[in-house]
């Protein structure tokens, strides 16, 4: 499938069936992929495998092309973008320019495109290693957790509030009823955001997912924060961690990395 998931050994097979205390899903950063994620999280994902978790990498379903055409002097020019084969993303800015991404970090309400293609993956990822928990009882319903870096953070904040959705749904709900596609972002319980900004998307167009992004997130989060970042300004997420009810702040000296000292 286009969800590329992996153990803490870096194998793509499926995990193990045992008792666990809950699932971690992994969310790369803009450009990167599920394999480069995982080299700079080695550390934290075994930390967490010894804790009893089951970590997941999911791989974001859409390709950068690795050219762009820029206008110089009012003429269209092609580009070769730097950077590694097999970059992706969870949704890009610009339906035109997929690479683009001045309005990103603007603070504008903008249309994240392919964002309902990235929701339907982690949906499915949920519903294969998640799913058959969803019935039991709330002492006994396995929970997942998600730890995103950069516009993988990103990604997990529009994730949660969906999460928090779909919560207040199931409550009003009957339990017989049958629930609708978002019901499984559910179990999301908390979220590290690492290097992240806030949301801002808004949908030119109708579809089944619908985050509040404006609304506070009542859920446990930790937003890790590099003091010299330079990708992502560090107020922009402090702004992102006032979105969260009850949020933990760690800051770092470093730039736009995922911290392993203190994993």
């Amino acid at each position: 499938g286009p969800a590329a998931v992996c153990d803490a050994g870096g194998t793509n097979s499926a995990l193990a069936r045992r008792k666990k205390k809950g699932t971690v899903i992994m969310l790369h950063g803009w450009a990167q992929n599920a394999r480069v994620f995982h080299k700079k999280t080695l550390k934290l994902a075994k930390k967490l495998c010894n804790a009893g978790y089951d970590v997941l990498y999911p791989e974001a379903p859409h390709v950068l092309p690795m050219k762009s055409t820029i206008s110089i002097e009012g003429q269209p020019v092609e580009i070769t973008i730097g950077g590694r084969k097999n970059a992706r993303a969870w949704f890009t800015y610009n339906r035109n320019d997929p690479c683009d991404t001045a309005e990103s970090q603007s603070g504008k309400k903008i249309e994240y495109v392919g964002l309902v293609d990235s929701l339907d993956l982690i949906a499915g990822v949920m519903q294969e290693f998640i799913g058959n928990d969803r019935r039991k009882e709330d002492d006994k319903r396995e929970i997942s957790a998600l730890i995103g870096f950069s516009q993988g953070g990103t990604f997990a904040h529009i994730l949660a509030s969906l999460a928090v959705s779909a919560r207040d749904r199931m409550t009003m709900a009957k339990k017989h009823e049958e629930s609708d596609c978002t019901s499984m972002f559910g179990s999301i319980d908390g979220v590290i955001c690492i290097g992240a900004f806030s949301a801002k998307h808004f949908s030119k167009e109708e579809n089944k997912y619908h985050p509040s992004l404006d609304q506070i997130v009542t859920m446990k989060s930790l937003h890790v924060i590099g003091k010299s970042d330079t990708s992502v300004r560090p107020e922009l997420s402090e702004d992102l961690s006032t979105l969260f009810d009850g949020s933990e702040i760690y800051e770092h000296e470093k730039g736009h990395i995922v911290p392993t000292n203190n994993a």
